[in-house]
């Protein structure tokens, strides 16, 4: 259902700002604004979704990796008039954020990724950020859409863009449908043909990392969607996954405070990608965060690289109900059990 665009400004707490088709065009816009005053660098996260550099990469910029360690904590060691890119993970602010936050301005420049924590806190009148960007793609059924802190004017789509839109809606609604219940069993030619389509998206979304254009329709779409309602279930579905695996698995947050949003029940186990196919064959679809980038040597951020190696997101979305909890413990603690 499409929904005025005025609900869309809560998510952005009232903060002035420009939607965009993605978070990394979001992303860029704000590395654009900061071209202008002089930055060429940008200090990264070593544990990172490979798309961020895609803005960075269409902008020439120059850049390099700081260490996370396991608790999920951002190291940087920005070099002077950097841009410093912080992520808050998961749904959970960075333990860094306060001092980063307080030193920001005097020899670098600190943009926030509120990708995975824009629900926290919601009903907040707090800032996300002095300068921050999301995607609205992560947390509902949006086809498109990024946000950021940038004021600048919507550049008209293109007919690519509109037909990406379509494209994406066409995925989303096949991957509902396949998706809609751990009941149904596998369908390798519904689940390809999805994944072929989000493909072509995400290769356009690549393509258009810096532009600021968006269609309007997906605005609309994304302002129909029930903001609160997905934040509300996903806590509930997080608190019933830990209560019924607590005796066989932690999770990598040990608990979630009443502000926090999750986009995912995160794990970390040794056996991952053991444990991610067994859930797969019982319809459990696990995405991983993240394969690092090829530029990010594991060498140097040994962390980062054991994250990305054994950290696994056990899907908690608001399409699912205490029922499906039920069924996907199940599923979570014999793959585990079988693992080990």
């Amino acid at each position: 259902p499409y929904g005025p665009l005025e609900r869309l400004d809560h998510l952005a707490r009232g903060q002035r700002g420009t939607w965009t088709a993605s978070g990394r065009s979001a992303f860029g816009l704000l590395l654009q604004d900061l071209q202008q005053i002089g930055v060429r660098h940008v200090h990264i996260p070593a544990f990172v979704c490979e798309s961020i550099l895609q803005p960075v990469h269409a902008l020439g910029l120059d850049y390099s990796f700081y260490p996370v360690d396991s608790s999920l904590t951002a190291l940087p060691d920005p070099p002077k008039g950097a841009a410093l890119l912080l992520i808050h993970y998961f749904g959970w602010e960075n333990a860094s954020t306060k001092q980063l936050r307080a030193e920001a301005g005097r020899s670098f420049h600190l943009i926030e990724d509120a990708t995975h924590s824009f629900l926290s806190g919601m009903d907040s009148d707090k800032e996300l950020g002095t300068s921050v960007f999301f995607s609205l793609r992560k947390f509902g059924p949006a086809p498109l859409g990024g946000w950021c802190s940038s004021n600048r004017p919507n550049s008209k789509p293109t007919k690519e863009m509109d037909t990406t839109f379509q494209r994406s809606i066409e995925a989303r609604a096949l991957r509902s449908k396949y998706l809609n219940s751990p009941k149904i069993p596998v369908n390798a030619i519904e689940e390809t043909a999805y994944l072929s389509i989000l493909a072509d998206v995400e290769e356009f979304l690549n393509r258009h990392s810096t532009t600021h254009a968006v269609s309007s329709k997906a605005l609309h779409v994304a302002a129909g969607i029930d903001w609160g309602n997905v934040a509300k279930q996903r806590k509930l579905n997080w608190l019933a996954l830990r209560k019924l695996t607590s005796t066989h698995i932690k999770p990598l947050m040990a608990n979630l405070p009443a502000k926090v949003v999750p986009i995912g029940y995160v794990i970390q186990v040794a056996e991952r990608d053991r444990i991610r196919q067994k859930l797969t064959s019982r319809r459990v679809f696990c995405p991983v965060h993240w394969p690092l980038p090829t530029q990010v040597d594991i060498g140097r951020f040994p962390d980062a690289n054991t994250l990305s190696k054994t950290l696994l997101t056990v899907p908690i979305d608001q399409r699912y109900k205490t029922e499906d909890m039920n069924i996907i413990s199940k599923a979570l603690v014999e793959a585990v059990s079988h693992a080990n």
